[in-house]
């Protein structure tokens, strides 16, 4: 019995050739294990902070509208400024807001998308921690009814 596999035919120069071939088919089945390991672990985390990210988002939404609701009556240049905000938070966060319609909908959420949304959540964040501070000084009431005032972290320079 034989513990070295006889080279194949075509001498040494083949024998050298398969080697390297082999090398090259393990180091990519390594490269493709290893992405789609860290793919995994980063997805986990990074999905369990956009769906929060979106609940809460869609919270701050809620008390915007109704913030809307409630001064539109007596001062029409907050409400004409609380719907800028609304837009402005909506197009920062469109991407999370796809995302979570398509969840919802139970329809398939692509690469590009998650990639989308991974980049634009720290602003994401950002803006609606911006917004939810904002709707406390400017209506406490709607506020209260959707956020908790605990949430809001220290705002960042």
């Amino acid at each position: 019995m034989r513990l070295i596999p006889r080279p194949p035919a075509g001498g040494r120069d083949a024998w050298q050739r398969v080697r390297e071939m082999n090398r090259k088919i393990g180091r990519s089945i390594q490269v493709i294990l290893t992405g789609a390991a860290l793919a995994a672990l980063a997805g986990c985390s990074t999905g369990d902070r956009a769906k929060a990210l979106y609940l809460h988002q869609y919270k701050t939404l809620s008390a915007l509208t109704t913030a809307i609701d409630a001064v539109e009556p007596n001062d029409p240049d907050l409400a004409d400024r609380l719907y800028d905000t609304e837009d402005e938070l909506q197009a920062v966060c469109a991407a999370l807001m796809e995302a979570g319609v398509r969840r919802f909908h139970a329809r398939e959420i692509g690469g590009a998308l998650k990639w989308r949304v991974f980049q634009e959540l720290d602003e994401c964040e950002r803006k609606t921690y911006e917004v939810e501070r904002m709707l406390w000084a400017v209506d406490p009431e709607s506020a209260g009814r959707y956020l908790t005032r605990p949430n809001i972290p220290a705002e960042q320079s």
